[in-house]
């Protein structure tokens, strides 16, 4: 019993550490895997999405995305799917037979794997670096092996590795309003560059960014770029100076950015 616990605590040290590595390791690599050829990685086919029967989550935060990967049934193939950033494999090999399988491409192509059978031994760790793999999937042909593997790569979220960009953006301040910039990246930003955001103002309101002399600037009616709650009209209507401004025909009309926009919601005439 004693023997076991030793052997079982060993296996968690030992995982524990391959985690840590691989994760150092992988995001030094973050910028070959972003920079690759996205036609092999289409949306909507990672492995979990895709294949979820043979790929299944077991853990994920910001630096690491834990699979459980099984193999299918004799006689089966899972969907097209791919791994798009770099994994490594972890496996307690204890010997025994390997499945015949054969590797599907999209383009039709078939790799054919035979079975082996090999010794059986009380087990030793297996561990297989894994580049990027691309549109594939797998047929099982037969003598599947029971046991899964477990597949460690980096998170499939944009914030997974953008967590200290998006603490750090200022201008607009992300992190001090996330219900205004939330950490779904993807909702304003492309996987092709940062800049040129579009960022969906009509759902929070029907005043245009175009209005005035605004140009579409944020910073035109928004002074506080860690508030956007916070606005200005009268900065451009009267120079901030109410002697400049009269609202004679408005009764209990007071100068000020709220009492502006309460009337004038769309930005034109009095509402």
């Amino acid at each position: 019993m004693n023997r076991s616990k030793r052997l079982l605590r060993a296996r968690k040290l030992v995982l524990i550490a391959l985690f840590i590595a691989s994760s150092l390791a992988m995001l030094g690599r973050y910028f070959y895997a972003y920079g690759q050829d996205k036609s092999g990685f289409p949306d909507g086919f990672d492995a979990v999405q895709a294949a979820p029967n043979s790929h299944k989550v077991i853990f994920e935060n910001e630096f690491v995305r834990v699979l459980e990967v099984t193999v299918p049934p004799p006689g089966t193939t899972e969907p097209m799917h791919h791994h798009r950033w770099p994994s490594f494999f972890l496996d307690w090999d204890t010997g025994g037979g390997r499945p015949h399988i054969r590797y599907h491409r999209p383009d039709g192509s078939v790799r054919d794997s035979p079975g082996t059978d090999e010794p059986t031994h009380p087990g030793t760790w297996s561990v297989h670096w894994m580049k990027p793999e691309p549109m594939h999937a797998i047929e099982v042909v037969g003598n599947p092996k029971s046991a899964s593997t477990l597949r460690a790569g980096l998170p499939t979220t944009c914030i997974g590795c953008h967590q200290t960009d998006y603490n750090n953006t200022t201008n607009p301040g992300h992190s001090a309003q996330p219900q205004f910039f939330p950490t779904t990246c993807q909702s304003c930003h492309n996987t092709t560059a940062w800049t040129g955001a579009a960022f969906n103002h009509t759902q929070y309101t029907q005043f245009p960014t175009s209005h005035g002399n605004a140009n579409n600037l944020c910073a035109t009616c928004h002074t506080n770029s860690n508030d956007y709650s916070v606005f200005q009209c009268t900065g451009c209507h009267g120079g901030n100076n109410p002697n400049n401004f009269q609202h004679d025909n408005v009764s209990g009309y007071v100068y000020n950015s709220i009492n502006c926009y309460q009337c004038h919601p769309s930005g034109q005439g009095g509402g």
